[in-house]
């Protein structure tokens, strides 16, 4: 999104501000009295993944696009975010680095509006839509642990904690199932690593790929909890969830129909027919040694014009599916290397114990 809404600033500006803007934010909070426990459990979640906090694992890499844009989905970070950004912005001048600044403020607001719309449409489209009645998911066990997200479904996020396994705290997906009521604490302890086979004790995360879902259960201090339901497209995690001492906790998983996946995007697309979004206009150059053409009466051109028609909203999601297919060759591809080179190393292990 930052590419599409952000064009003023060159990719180190856009880093610049990213980092002066979020950094300035999170030293305001020094002094932060939380409004309940709820609140204060969600900014020590925000903590461990701040990239400046060094202690925490789980913290992005750098102050990125997706660092801030995953803040920006929680509506309890906007709540905050937003009017200390208002105030942040009614201290800008009109040096250059203000300028900057404004810019970069301009591309959050409409960032969120963008956000806003996306969510709109697809609870507007999910309200329209008649829920079905599922029971409880039989899963395969083991649940054995992958490289990437592949099939529809729900995943987990892990990190095996054995030394000596080649996947040692290392960010893997366990495929749980689709089309289902799924049982965390049930689940959760059928997970293993499909490197060194030992059970995976580190569940960090939760996500769907391309399914329809929404979670329930029942939390310490908070009763009964129970989530929106949502549609993934591409994979998204179930932050919420971290805000939660969960003593019980189920996902209803569903998979998409071609038309429910379809109108999903085209709601997504939508989005971002927005006609403050600078669009490049190209003019062609006249040839003045070339001989002018005849000029027809317009109502003849018209008559005699017949251009195709073209769906090019169609167009779109046909070319958003093949990138989609495209990975997803690719991390079978991968997998099928991960299993060889695994069963290679074997291999090559009893060969020096033969040979010794």
């Amino acid at each position: 999104m930052e590419k599409m809404l952000l064009t003023k600033l060159e990719p180190k500006e856009k880093e610049h501000q990213r980092k002066k803007l979020l950094r300035l934010f999170f030293a305001s909070l020094s002094k932060r009295v939380y409004a309940d426990a709820l609140e204060e459990r969600f900014w020590k979640w925000v903590r461990t993944l701040n990239p400046d906090n060094v202690n925490s694992e789980e913290r992005y890499k750098s102050m990125s696009y997706e660092f801030l844009d995953k803040l920006l989905s929680q509506r309890m970070f906007r709540e905050r975010f937003l009017p200390w950004l208002q105030f942040f912005e009614s201290g800008l001048g009109a040096c250059e680095e203000d300028c900057k600044a404004q810019a970069f403020v301009r591309f959050i607001k409409q960032s969120v509006s963008v956000k806003a719309d996306i969510e709109e449409g697809l609870n507007t489209f999910l309200a329209s839509q008649t829920p079905r009645v599922v029971g409880q998911l039989q899963t395969i066990e083991p649940l054995f642990t992958q490289s990437q997200p592949s099939m529809p479904g729900l995943y987990y996020e892990a990190k095996c904690s054995n030394p000596e396994c080649a996947w040692f705290r290392t960010r893997v997906y366990v495929y749980v199932g689709l089309d289902g009521v799924i049982d965390y604490f049930q689940t959760a302890a059928l997970v293993r690593c499909s490197s060194c086979k030992t059970r995976i004790q580190t569940i960090i995360d939760i996500g769907t790929l391309e399914c329809m879902s929404a979670f329930k259960g029942r939390s310490m201090g908070q009763g009964d909890i129970q989530g929106d339901r949502r549609v993934s497209l591409g994979y998204a995690t179930f932050d919420e969830i971290h805000i939660y001492q969960w003593e019980e906790l189920k996902f209803e998983v569903l998979r998409l129909s071609e038309d429910q996946r379809n109108r999903a995007s085209s709601i997504i697309l939508a989005a971002f027919d927005d006609p403050i979004v600078p669009k490049k206009r190209y003019k062609r150059r006249n040839d003045v040694s070339a001989p002018t053409a005849p000029t027809l009466p317009v109502a003849e051109v018209k008559a005699n014009l017949q251009l195709p028609t073209i769906d090019y909203r169609g167009l779109l999601v046909h070319m958003d599916k093949e990138v989609e297919r495209e990975a997803l060759r690719n991390a079978a591809l991968k997998e099928e290397l991960q299993a060889l080179k695994q069963t290679l190393e074997t291999l090559t292990a009893e060969m020096v114990k033969l040979l010794g």
